[in-house]
C-alpha cells in the first residue's frame, strides 16, 4: 500500500503565478523549503499531495478555477490549487469552502499517513482539526511565529493577539518543526525536530553554467524591507568601498535601485532571479551577508538564508541570532549587533581576515551539506515520523 502525505502549504510555482497573474509577495525561501521535504519525503516512499490556497492578492473580481500540477524538481507528487474568486471576503469564503471539502474527502477515502501543515494560517487550522477528529498525524512545520514575524516593536502588542492560533493549534499538533526552540516552545508538542533549513543537491550547484573564478563581492538575497535589515546594510556600505551585488523584492526596491545607481561601478541590483542563476551567484560571493533587525523580531526567527549561504558559499557574515545553535554561528562573523556601525566593522574585520576564513570555506560547505541536503532532512524526517506513531514521551530531534 502506498504511503501518502498530505502538505497545506501555500506553494506557488512560477507557473500558477503567471497563470494567475499573482502579485502578493512570494516566499523564495519557503517554497525551497517546502519543495526539498517534499523531495525528502519522496525518498521516504511518501507520495506527497500539497493543498495551496493561490490566492492572487488582487481584488479584481476575477475567477480563477481549481488547478492541479506536478509538483516542480519532484518525481510523483502534486499541488491542488484552490479556486479563487477575487472579491473581498467573497472570495476567502468560497476557497476556504471547496477547500475543506476536497481535503475531507481525500482524508476519508484514503489511507493518509501524515498531515504537513505549513506555518498558521486558517486553511492549517482546518486541516489539522479534521486530522485530529480522524486520528490523523498533524505536523506543524511553524517557521514564522504569528506573534512575531516582521513586527517592529510598537506592533507586538497587536501580534500578540494572534496568540490563540497558537492555542488552537497545541490542541491537535503531534509534533512541531520548526527553525529554533522559540518557535517549538510557542506550541509546546510531545514530539519536534529543529530543521534551521534545506540546501540543494550538490550536482544543482555543480551545474551552474560557467561558474566564474573566486568573486571579491559581498552578496545579499532575500526580502528588500526594514525588517531583514537592507536598509542598514545600504548605510553600512556607505562607509566601504567593497563590490555589492544583492538580490530578490520587497517594499525597499525602489530605493535599493537609486542608491545602486549613486555608484554602480560597484554595486549591482539583480531583482530576483532563476535558481540555478542565484546558486551561481552565491557560490562564487566572497562573503554572503545576513542583516536582519533581530529586535524587530524579539530572537524568534531564523532566516533560511543563512543555511543555504554557508552550503553554497561557505564564508557568511549575519548580525546576531539570540535563537541559533552556538554551533553554527561559530562558523560566521557574527556582529556585535544590528546596526549600520556593527555591520560595516564586521565587514572590515571580514576582509582583514579572509584568508584565513577562506580557509575553512569548502570544510563549512560539506559540513552544511550534510546535515541540510535532502538525504539528512530524510533521515530526521523518518526519525520524527516513527516518533509520531509511538507512544513515548516527549522526543526532540536536533540536526546539528
Amino acid at each position: 500500500m502506498k504511503k501518502s502525505v498530505l502538505y497545506i502549504a501555500n506553494y506557488q510555482s512560477p507557473a500558477i503565478r503567471i497563470k494567475r497573474a499573482i502579485s502578493s509577495n512570494v516566499s523564495l525561501a519557503g517554497s525551497e523549503k517546502i519543495s526539498a521535504i517534499t523531495r525528502a519525503l519522496e525518498k521516504l516512499g511518501y507520495e506527497v499531495e500539497i493543498f495551496s490556497s493561490g490566492k492572487t492578492g488582487k481584488r479584481d473580481g476575477k475567477y480563477h478555477s481549481a488547478a492541479l500540477e506536478r509538483m516542480p524538481t519532484c518525481n510523483n507528487s502534486n499541488v491542488h490549487y484552490s479556486p479563487y474568486l477575487a472579491i473581498t471576503g467573497v472570495g476567502e469564503i468560497f476557497g476556504l469552502s471547496w477547500f475543506t471539502l476536497k481535503i475531507m474527502r481525500v482524508m476519508m477515502t484514503r489511507p493518509i499517513s501524515a498531515v504537513f501543515l505549513y506555518n498558521l494560517n486558517l486553511e492549517a487550522l482546518i486541516a489539522g482539526g479534521l486530522a485530529y477528529m480522524l486520528r490523523i498525524p498533524s505536523v506543524l512545520q511553524y517557521e514564522d511565529a504569528v506573534t512575531e514575524y516582521r513586527v517592529p516593536p510598537n506592533g507586538l502588542k497587536v501580534k500578540s493577539g494572534l496568540r490563540i492560533l497558537e492555542w488552537w493549534a497545541q490542541s491537535f499538533c503531534d509534533a512541531v518543526i520548526a527553525p529554533n526552540w522559540g518557535n517549538i516552545s510557542r506550541i509546546a508538542p510531545r514530539k519536534a525536530m529543529i530543521l534551521e533549513g534545506t540546501l540543494p543537491d550538490p550536482i544543482e550547484i555543480q551545474s551552474s553554467e560557467n561558474l566564474p573564478e573566486q568573486g571579491d563581492y559581498i552578496f545579499y538575497g532575500g526580502g528588500l524591507d526594514e525588517s531583514k535589515g537592507v536598509d542598514r546594510l545600504m548605510r553600512a556600505m556607505d562607509e566601504l568601498n567593497y563590490p555589492l551585488v544583492i538580490t530578490g523584492s520587497g517594499p525597499l526596491e525602489q530605493k535599493v535601485l537609486e542608491w545602486v545607481k549613486e555608484k554602480p561601478e560597484m554595486r549591482k541590483f539583480l531583482g530576483v532571479l532563476p535558481r540555478q542563476e542565484f546558486l551561481t551567484i552565491v557560490s562564487q560571493a566572497a562573503v554572503c551577508i545576513n542583516p536582519h533587525r533581530i529586535s524587530w523580531h524579539n530572537n524568534g526567527l531564523w532566516p533560511f538564508k543563512l543555511v543555504e549561504y554557508l552550503g553554497c558559499c561557505g564564508a557568511v557574515l549575519s548580525t546576531p541570532m539570540g535563537s541559533a545553535d552556538h554551533r553554527l554561528m561559530r562558523r560566521m562573523v557574527v556582529s556585535a549587533d544590528d546596526s549600520s556601525e556593527s555591520l560595516a566593522l564586521a565587514i572590515r574585520y571580514f576582509f582583514s581576515h579572509s584568508a584565513e576564513i577562506s580557509f575553512n570555506r569548502t570544510g563549512n560547505r560539506e559540513w552544511a551539506q550534510r546535515i541540510w541536503g535532502i538525504e539528512g532532512v530524510a533521515k530526521d524526517l523518518a526519525g520524527m515520523l516513527d516518533a509520531v506513531k509511538s507512544t513515548e514521551a516527549d522526543q526532540r530531534f536536533s540536526q546539528i
